[in-house]
């Protein structure tokens, strides 16, 4: 799949971004819990959401706004 990401565009919750935690570069879904801190939630129920410790900064490094994906193998 490719991605398209907008660095220029601020996120909101539900915005699917490139975030950067730590040295990781991270494909997920932003949301925020009850006392209003980031949550990085995958689309796969597989993968447990990333709740931020007190000392981690989030970096949202651009929002993705389109995805193409190859319908053909050949």
């Amino acid at each position: 799949d490719v991605l398209v990401v907008d660095k220029a565009k601020q996120a909101q919750p539900e915005d699917v971004v490139v975030a950067v935690v730590g040295a990781e570069f991270l494909v997920k879904r932003l949301r925020v819990d009850a006392n209003g801190r980031p949550v990085l939630v995958a689309e796969n129920n597989a993968y447990a959401p990333i709740y931020l410790g007190d000392d981690e900064v989030l970096e949202v490094w651009g929002v993705c706004t389109w995805v193409l994906h190859c319908l053909s193998h050949r």
